[in-house]
């Protein structure tokens, strides 16, 4: 196998931009890199080709019957592999001849080579995306963790807020629905918003105007609940009238009269 000088300095070049790329984020390993960049082509021009390995992989990549050649005697398309010409029968097994056809194939090396260094480069672009995402400013890191724990607290906050609903049909026959709320937290609340399902006898669902859908009912209060109190919450439920039952009532957002909130938007 034969490396030319082009294709040495090519890798040496690949190496020198990688080293350059991973330098940015990684002084040391980017700094080796580069140097070995620099001292690598006649490595690459003068030890390559002695290695067994590469000879090996060139071997076996110029003996495929997916490679084709002309062969030297009729110029004829024919697999690179051929003892022996399938259209001017002539014979291929010479040294001189098999020189000609080989001298036809791509550089086994270049294809080697351009893998290589693809790895390389993709390589080297993943570190310096993991360390860009473990490399996080500490202000950043102590607000990120501050904010985990805000939030785990309103959510706990929430599970302080239990609810008994029911569905009943007020003197007209109207279905409403009430919601005992238990305040547990130590806030008074002034504002509830809530989800909830809807089912006839028949444990089926019941959406709006009586539509067999599973859609969820929201519902909002502005009512107060002071700290440690139970209250109860009607909704009128006239455009659900076959509605008897109710499931998975669900508080997802309230707001305290202090003028903080927890929850999100449903």
């Amino acid at each position: 196998m034969k490396i030319s000088w082009i294709q040495a300095f090519l890798f040496s070049l690949c190496l020198l931009l990688t080293g350059t790329i991973i330098a940015i984020h990684s002084p040391g390993t980017g700094v080796s890199l580069m140097f070995f960049g620099m001292i690598s082509a006649p490595i690459v021009k003068f030890i390559f080709p002695k290695l067994s390995f590469l000879k090996s992989l060139e071997g076996n990549l110029k003996k495929s019957h997916h490679l084709s050649a002309k062969c030297p005697h009729c110029h004829k398309k024919i697999p690179s592999i051929a003892t022996r010409c399938s259209y001017c029968t002539a014979d291929l097994t010479e040294q001189s001849v098999q020189e000609k056809i080989e001298k036809q194939l791509p550089s086994r090396f270049a294809v080697f080579l351009g893998i290589a260094m693809i790895f390389v480069i993709a390589s080297a672009f993943s570190g310096t995306s993991s360390r860009n995402t473990q490399s996080t400013d500490p202000v950043s890191k102590a607000a990120n963790e501050q904010k985990t724990k805000d939030d785990a607290a309103k959510q706990e906050l929430l599970k302080k807020i239990e609810l008994r609903p029911i569905i009943v049909d007020n003197s007209i026959g109207t279905p409403e629905l009430h919601v005992t709320v238990r305040n547990g937290t130590n806030k008074t609340i002034d504002g509830i918003d809530l989800s909830a399902y809807f089912y006839n006898n028949f444990d089926e669902p019941i959406g709006k105007w009586n539509t067999k859908s599973s859609d969820a009912f929201i519902g909002t209060s502005s009512e107060r609940i002071s700290a440690g109190v139970s209250d109860s919450l009607l909704w009128n439920l006239a455009v659900y009238e076959q509605a008897t039952k109710v499931k998975n009532v669900t508080v997802y957002r309230v707001h305290f009269t202090d003028g903080t909130s927890i929850g999100t938007d449903q």
